[in-house]
């Protein structure tokens, strides 16, 4: 979610020429317990190509650090802790290729794999995205009572953008809103 929010506010004037003065960064996140699957999409700019490879090298700091995507080391981070097995797919405006680069950790150590492979296809010039679908999650899934946590924590980490109008977040559908506690007035 920070990536997206950073890729938003680094690309929001290119967003709103190509979008209109009314787009609006939505994140969806779907926790799919039947396929033991959760996937996070995002309509904000997209990795470019020339930040792509650097994007998923662990610790690579981004060239401009001085947002919320500071240390290079969160979608990678958050990813593993949940499971071996991930993939990310991301179409970035301006570009007409979509690059996919799949991750196999467990594979990745095994075989000693120093580089993957990074699978493209040409898409529309105008769509922009980043999706990211993590597979096989066993016990780290959220269910029930750790879901409504998990959208709980969300809105209060992401209230102030949701407040400045920059971003809709959405779980499993439903888009999530924070209410203020009530502050007690006396004198």
């Amino acid at each position: 979610i920070d990536n997206a929010i950073d890729s938003y506010l680094k690309n929001e004037t290119e967003l709103r020429r190509i979008e209109g003065e009314d787009f609006k960064l939505r994140v969806d996140i779907e926790f799919d317990t039947n396929n033991k699957r959760i996937t996070i999409k995002d309509n904000a700019a997209g990795i470019h190509s020339t930040d792509f490879q650097r994007a998923f090298r662990t610790a690579e700091l981004p060239p401009d650090n001085t947002r919320l995507s500071e240390f290079g080391m969160g979608m990678k981070s958050a990813a593993c802790w949940f499971t071996n097995n991930w993939q990310a797919k991301s179409k970035s405006i301006n570009e007409i290729e979509e690059r996919t680069v799949s991750f196999d950790i467990s594979k990745i150590v095994e075989d000693k794999i120093e580089e993957l492979e990074i699978k493209s296809k040409n898409v529309q010039l105008n769509s922009h995205y980043t999706v990211i679908t993590l597979l096989g999650i066993e016990e780290k899934m959220p269910i029930v009572r750790g879901l409504g946590k998990v959208k709980r924590h969300l809105a209060s980490i992401y209230r102030d953008f949701f407040r400045k109008g920059i971003l809709d977040l959405y779980i499993n559908g439903k888009k999530l809103e924070y209410k203020s506690p009530k502050i007690l007035n006396t004198p």
